[in-house]
C-alpha cells in the first residue's frame, strides 16, 4: 500500500476532560522575577498558580518554569518575603505552546497591599511556526455546532466538498492529521497512527467528539 509521507496540512489538538492519563501535554509557563526598583533578579520567589497546587520558585537568575500544565485561564501569583505579592490575573495556557508571564516585586514597605495585574493579550512565545487558529471550551459550546467537525465550518482557509470532506489550502482529505492531546488517533483505514494508505478519506471524524468534553481546540494549517 502506498503511504502519504506529508499529511501535516492540518493538525488538530484536543484537550478532552477524562479519567484517563493525559499524554503529551507539552504545555508551559515560564518567566523571569525582578525587583521593581533595582530590575535585578530575584531568587527564591514562589510561583504559584491559584486553585491548584502547582509552583515552583525561581532561580539563581530569577527564572522560572512550569510544566505540563492543562491548558486554560490561570491567575498566576508571586510573592516573597520583604515584597508585595504580586497576582497576574488571565493568563492563557494553550496545548503544546510556552506561555511567558513576567514578574516585579516591590517593597512591601512601599507598596503595603497585593498588586494585580490583567494579562491585556495572550502572552505566548516560541513553539509555533505554523499559522494556528486556538477555539477556547466557551466558543466552541456557544457556537451552534453539534461535533467538532462543525467547528472547521465556521473558520476561513477550509474547504468542503459536496460529500462532506474537509481539505486546507487545496489538499486532499487523506493529508488531514487528527490528534488529541498530541497522539495521533488510528482511523479506518489507517494501519497505525500517522501512516495513511493510499485510499484513506476523511474518516477522521467518523468517531466525532463531544464539544461538551473538549477543553481546547487547535486548527493548523501551515
Amino acid at each position: 500500500m502506498n503511504r502519504v509521507s506529508n499529511y501535516t496540512a492540518l493538525l488538530f489538538f484536543l484537550s478532552i476532560f477524562t479519567h484517563l492519563t493525559m499524554l503529551a501535554q507539552t504545555s508551559k509557563l515560564v518567566g523571569v522575577v525582578t525587583d521593581g526598583t533595582t530590575k535585578e533578579p530575584l531568587i527564591g520567589v514562589n510561583i504559584f498558580i491559584v486553585g491548584t497546587n502547582i509552583g515552583t520558585v525561581t532561580d539563581v537568575n530569577g527564572r522560572y518554569s512550569i510544566l505540563n500544565i492543562s491548558p486554560g485561564r490561570y491567575n498566576v501569583k508571586a510573592s516573597m518575603l520583604g515584597y508585595a505579592t504580586v497576582l497576574q490575573q488571565s493568563v492563557d495556557i494553550f496545548i503544546d505552546r510556552t506561555t511567558n508571564a513576567d514578574f516585579q516585586l516591590r517593597d512591601a514597605t512601599i507598596e503595603l497591599n497585593q498588586v494585580v495585574v490583567v494579562a491585556s493579550k495572550p502572552q505566548v512565545i516560541r513553539d509555533r511556526t505554523a499559522t494556528a487558529t486556538t477555539i477556547e471550551s466557551s466558543q466552541i459550546n456557544s457556537a451552534p455546532i453539534e461535533g467538532l467537525r462543525g467547528a472547521m465550518d465556521l473558520y476561513a482557509g477550509f474547504q468542503k466538498s459536496a460529500s462532506g470532506e474537509y481539505s486546507v489550502r487545496g489538499s486532499g482529505s487523506y493529508e488531514l492529521n487528527f490528534q488529541i492531546n498530541g497522539v495521533d488517533q488510528v482511523t479506518s483505514n489507517t494501519s497505525a497512527p500517522g501512516e495513511f494508505g493510499a485510499d484513506k478519506a476523511n474518516n477522521s471524524w467518523k468517531f466525532d467528539v463531544n464539544p461538551l468534553g473538549v477543553q481546547q481546540m487547535e486548527l493548523i494549517t501551515g
